[in-house]
C-alpha cells in the first residue's frame, strides 16, 4: 500500500510521487470469495467493506494500463468506517487488472495495484 503525497485525487497517475508509509501491507487486504469471470465490455461490480477507522470520501477504479484515474466512483456518497458499499466498475475486454486509489476524510490518499476484478466480489479495506 501507498500513500500518495499530492492531495489532487483525480491528476494522472504518472505524476503522483508516492512513498512508503508506515502502514502494513495489510492494511490493504483482497478477499477473493466466489469468483465470477466478467464478459466483455460488463460492469465489474464487488463489495467494499471499509474496515478501515477511515471515512472514504471519494474511490477512484481505472485499468492498470492507464494513465488517469477517471470519475470518482462514490460520487458525492461516502463509505464510513466500518461500512460496505456495492461498488461497479466499467469492465473492459483488455485487462481484469486494476488500481484502486481510496481518498479518505482527511485529504490522505491510499493506493493499491494490480487488483484482479475479475474475480473479485469482496475487497476490504482494513486498519
Amino acid at each position: 500500500m501507498v500513500l500518495a503525497a499530492n492531495r489532487n485525487p483525480a491528476m494522472k497517475k504518472s505524476d503522483t510521487k508516492l512513498w512508503s508509509t508506515t502502514l502494513s501491507a495489510a492494511a490493504l487486504a483482497c478477499v477473493a470469495v466466489l469468483p465470477s469471470v466478467a464478459a466483455a465490455g460488463t460492469a465489474l461490480t464487488f463489495k467494499l467493506r471499509n474496515a478501515s477507522d477511515y471515512d472514504l470520501t471519494a474511490l477512484y477504479v481505472s485499468p492498470s494500463l492507464e494513465d488517469s484515474w477517471g470519475d470518482d466512483l462514490l460520487d458525492a456518497d461516502r463509505v464510513a468506517a466500518g461500512a460496505a458499499a456495492e461498488i461497479s466498475v466499467a469492465g473492459s475486454d483488455r485487462t481484469c487488472l486494476y488500481d484502486i486509489r481510496f481518498v479518505v476524510a482527511d485529504g490522505s490518499l491510499m493506493e493499491e495495484v494490480g487488483v484482479d476484478l475479475c474475480s473479485l466480489e469482496n475487497y476490504t479495506l482494513e486498519p
